[in-house]
């Protein structure tokens, strides 16, 4: 039995549905929640893993996913976070009927034509195959100021996060290896999405950080051709010290404001 309209949760680059174990109940009131490991992540594994991905196939499932589920009838809300959001964008460009509103939080700026060439991606990867994972993050740590040993006295990490470490791990490689150049190579249709904004409503979220980098936050707006945007209290960039800094607040956030504004349909 639905509660609610329909809400897709879309994870980011080389996570998995884990991340919304947080707020899946905090939304269940409102929505019918659906949540899913993307393919060759997680729970989620591949006949080929060595196949070459690409965001549009990610994009089908999402689609695939959301007929299955019904949207022919009444169309969905989405929220995609970081990688999400680019798959997110990607479908309701190419699926705008299936979607009431999408919620893109934080899509990598630097898929942006206008944005200055960025060799970030390229770099990581090579350091990956060179030194490893813990090599690279911590270089991706040190490059934009990610503290991993100030979490907060008495907090515990969850259980699943400690016994699926295998399974992080193996997200990893995938991450560097498939997932990095998926996105590194993925074009916006930006006329497809000025044409889908008229049937759904695309709203770019991003965090009120305190720092901006050009992997986050600044221009956002711009991929939606002038569409709204809104700001959320949280940062992709903060370390995790507790729930409050996931993406799943911002998908709380987002159920609030529902709640207390109820914004115009496809405004």
């Amino acid at each position: 039995m639905r509660v609610g309209p329909l809400l897709l949760l879309i994870h980011g680059a080389g996570g998995s549905s884990d991340a919304f174990d947080g707020i899946v109940n905090l939304l269940a009131n409102q929505y019918t929640v659906v949540t899913y490991d993307r393919r060759g992540l997680s729970r989620s594994t591949l006949d080929e893993p060595q196949h070459e991905q690409w965001v549009e196939t990610h994009s089908d499932d999402a689609h695939r996913l959301l007929k299955e589920l019904g949207t022919d009838y009444e169309p969905a809300y989405v929220f995609g976070s970081g990688g999400g959001a680019v798959i997110g964008l990607d479908l309701v460009a190419r699926h705008p009927e299936q979607i009431y509103t999408l919620i893109a939080h934080e899509p990598p700026t630097h898929l942006l034509p206008e944005a200055d060439p960025i060799q970030e991606l390229a770099s990581l990867r090579e350091s990956y195959h060179r030194a490893g994972p813990t090599v690279t993050f911590q270089k991706l740590a040190a490059r934009h100021d990610f503290r991993l040993d100030n979490r907060e006295a008495g907090v515990e990490l969850p259980r699943r996060t400690i016994e699926n470490r295998e399974q992080n791990i193996k997200n990893i490689e995938f991450l560097f290896e498939q997932e990095f150049p998926m996105f590194d190579r993925y074009q916006f249709d930006f006329t497809a999405l000025a044409e889908a904004s008229t049937l759904a409503r695309i709203v770019l979220a991003a965090a009120l950080a305190a720092r901006i980098t050009h992997i986050g936050v600044p221009r956002p707006w711009r991929i939606c051709s002038g569409r709204p945007w809104w700001s959320f209290p949280v940062a992709m960039q903060a370390t995790p010290r507790t729930q409050e800094s996931s993406p799943g607040s911002c998908t709380r956030c987002l159920a609030l404001n529902r709640a207390s504004k109820q914004p115009d349909a496809r405004a």
